[in-house]
């Protein structure tokens, strides 16, 4: 089955697949580069589409989105709880606004949700497709912010909680593939806020590298960078280099035994 991602900013992409699209964490304004919300709207045309914002902050969430999508088929949203609070009557009607740690069945798609250690949550999306569910990982903000500066015991916890994310996520998975994954690989940390881990423990079949600022220059390096923390015939990069990069990719889905 053909996916196609197409980068828009930071952590703001759009995935389409079987006549659906899926965005995520579109930026406001201030936090978006000339061009890249016109890349949105194509990217969008026509889909059934489903809107992803995974908590409040400006750099992941355009309080006007509901009238940027426009060019889509139609338009669901799913909002973390946080949103609301932030940002009155931002919330469209029918919206779903979920909290973390639950799991909702919403048009369709089945929906995980994970308690982020910045903001909001992460998502853990079963999208039904064809060939059976795609399952879709995009973590917000919950990431390895393991500041060098921070207290010794603020920097354990936040070690921990990112690994019991990890096995929580495992569990999630029983055993079934993760098809793609956008995750935080933050340059400022010396572990990329532990995307090399993510990409080593899950083993997603299509990694999707985020968190950038928009920083083009590191993200074509990524590719080298993190060619050791994965099996490139079991896992590929969607290494971009502008706003409108896409690829699509060939994805097998395998039906649960």
């Amino acid at each position: 089955m053909n996916v196609r991602l197409t980068y828009v900013h930071h952590n703001s992409f759009v995935l389409e697949c079987a006549g659906r699209a899926l965005l995520f964490d579109l930026p406001s304004p201030e936090h978006l580069p000339a061009g890249a919300r016109q890349v949105m709207e194509r990217a969008i045309s026509g889909r059934d589409l489903f809107v992803f914002a995974s908590h409040g902050h400006a750099d992941h969430f355009d309080p006007d989105t509901p009238n940027l999508v426009s060019s889509a088929a139609s338009a669901a949203f799913i909002y973390a709880d946080d949103i609301p609070d932030m940002y009155d009557e931002a919330t469209p009607p029918g919206a779903l606004v979920v909290e973390p740690d639950e799991r909702y069945s919403f048009h369709g798609l089945d929906i995980r949700t994970f308690l982020s250690n910045d903001l909001g949550v992460a998502f853990f999306v079963a999208l039904p497709t064809p060939e059976g569910l795609l399952r879709v990982w995009h973590g917000g903000d919950l990431a390895c912010w393991d500041w060098p500066e921070a207290a010794p015991q603020e920097r354990t916890f936040t070690r921990e909680f990112f690994g019991a994310s990890l096995d929580r996520l495992e569990q999630a998975l029983d055993g079934q593939t993760l098809h793609v994954a956008f995750q935080d690989t933050d340059q400022r940390l010396p572990g990329l806020a532990g995307g090399p881990l993510f990409l080593q423990r899950l083993r997603p079949v299509l990694f999707a590298p985020m968190h950038s600022f928009g920083d083009m220059a590191f993200v074509r390096g990524l590719g080298a960078v993190l060619a050791e923390h994965h099996d490139p015939d079991q896992t590929r990069l969607f290494v971009y280099d502008t706003p409108g990069t896409e690829a699509v990719f060939q994805i097998a889905i395998q039906q649960p035994s």
